[in-house]
């Protein structure tokens, strides 16, 4: 069922699709990621030994708010396998996400995802107040499960409605929703956890992504040519593309030995853990180290981490065309320009977290590596983001998959490695944390630019000649 059509004349078709899968990432990861902001008004670390070379108060009233009692008593490793929680049941719906909008209607596995992840965080208070931090692992894991699938169908919708020649621009406009999301999570749930209870951060971003869902499934149709309001223009973009893409529907092969055996889809791979490894410890803990830390405020925490997070949207976005500008003028090829944008992608956070390790109490050098180092990760979608559709147009969804499953290990170790390393919140513990985040990152730049390509690879063929 559809409303008669969602058609901006002013605006091709494409984009306003676009638009619609950016803000379902946006809600994704609103949903995600409220709970690294909400966490500090939750709980302290508890049984952590005091650290004689503690960070300063700034003032009393941030002393009178970290000393207070906490509703909830858990311990660093306690929280790290909250945090992980959701990773449990993210890499274990990574290949069946992507396979199953590969070979199936992307539209209602993504729905089906997407609203899962909404009940999910509209339930998680109840669940944690009933059943304490074993019923939120639990609620974590099942959300986890739901935006595997959501994740991995973007890929499939994306192959449908971004020609090759934009598929830079408007996949980095579709995935840095992602972006969007952690802004709003900055500059809005710091607000809102200073002049609320803990769970009104939860109910507002469910009932917010509840209406992105109704918007998408009355709106939105799940192949171009179902569209009824194409222009002739668009129309005929749409059917060379069609030519490119060679999609038939139900498709049942995919050719996985092929798949796993190619050192491109490895590069993917070694880059998306690179990604989200920085990401994760920007995302998950370092709001909860700046306020524990180093006693910022949790309402300024939140605006220093909307504006890194508006910034490195705005560096993606502008970087984006720029890319398809090099492309398309044959400056670069496809390969090179992938390559040389993560290179530079994983350099920029890298320094960050460099900065941050070495600053010590420092809040202005924190606030340098947020806001002048860590953006430049928005490289990152023009380049790896877009890979698996150049890699294989047909096979987009089940690569972007096994790429994000990269990922997936990345927010897997994260928690568990930093709630290892930091069982007592020192100084000098955040600081050996954040070094090897830095060095990770990095190497993770140095082996995509080693190993991947941006030519279309021989397994995207197969099945054709049965389909003949």
């Amino acid at each position: 069922m559809h409303f008669p059509h969602l058609h901006l004349r002013c605006m091709p078709q494409r984009y306003v699709v676009a638009i619609e899968l950016f803000l379902i990432l946006m809600g994704c990861y609103m949903l995600r990621f409220s709970l690294s902001y909400a966490i500090p008004k939750m709980t302290k670390v508890e049984e952590a030994e005091k650290d004689p070379k503690a960070c300063p108060f700034r003032d009393n009233a941030t002393r009178q708010e970290e000393e207070r009692e906490y509703e909830f008593h858990w311990t660093a490793a306690q929280q790290g396998f909250i945090h992980a929680g959701l990773f449990y049941g993210y890499i274990a719906t990574q290949l069946v996400g992507g396979i199953l909008a590969d070979l199936f209607n992307h539209k209602v596995v993504l729905m089906s995802g997407f609203i899962t992840s909404v009940l999910c965080v509209l339930l998680t208070p109840a669940v944690t107040i009933l059943f304490d931090f074993i019923g939120l692992i639990l609620i974590r894991v099942i959300l986890g499960l739901a935006q595997g699938i959501t994740y991995c169908s973007m890929f499939t919708a994306t192959m449908y409605w971004a020609p090759i020649n934009e598929r830079a621009l408007i996949g980095s406009l579709i995935f840095t929703g992602v972006h969007i999301g952690n802004i709003i999570n900055g500059l809005l749930t710091g607000y809102l956890l200073v002049n609320f209870e803990w769970q009104l951060v939860f109910y507002f971003y469910g009932i917010v992504s509840a209406f992105i869902a109704i918007l998408f499934i009355f709106t939105t149709y799940t192949y171009p040519d179902q569209f009824p309001g194409l222009s002739e223009k668009e129309k005929a973009i749409f059917e060379e593309h069609k030519k490119n893409i060679e999609k038939k529907a139900g498709r049942k092969k995919i050719p996985f030995k092929a798949i796993l055996s190619n050192i491109h889809v490895w590069a993917i791979v070694i880059a998306a853990f690179g990604d989200d490894w920085a990401m994760y410890t920007q995302v998950v803990y370092l709001p909860s180290y700046l306020k524990r830390v180093q006693h910022i405020p949790i309402d300024k925490v939140g605006y220093y981490m909307g504006a890194a997070f508006l910034l490195l949207w705005i560096y993606a976005m502008v970087t984006s065309p720029i890319a398809d500008c090099l492309i398309s003028k044959k400056i670069l090829s496809i390969s090179m320009a992938r390559k040389i944008y993560y290179l530079i992608a994983a350099a920029g956070p890298s320094f960050a977290f460099l900065l941050i390790a070495l600053g010590g109490c420092s809040e202005i050098t924190s606030v340098i590596g947020l806001l002048v180092g860590y953006p430049v990760l928005g490289m990152f979608y023009p380049s790896v983001q877009v890979n698996a559709l150049d890699l294989s147009p047909n096979f987009a969804g089940t690569i972007g998959s096994i790429g994000n499953c990269g990922g997936c290990v990345a927010g897997l170790i994260v928690p568990q490695l930093i709630g290892f390393i930091t069982p007592n919140n020192f100084l000098s513990e955040w600081r050996i944390a954040f070094l090897i985040t830095s060095g990770m990152i990095m190497a993770t730049g140095v082996l995509y630019f080693l190993m991947a390509s941006g030519e279309v690879q021989e397994f995207d063929k197969y099945g054709q000649d049965e389909e003949k």
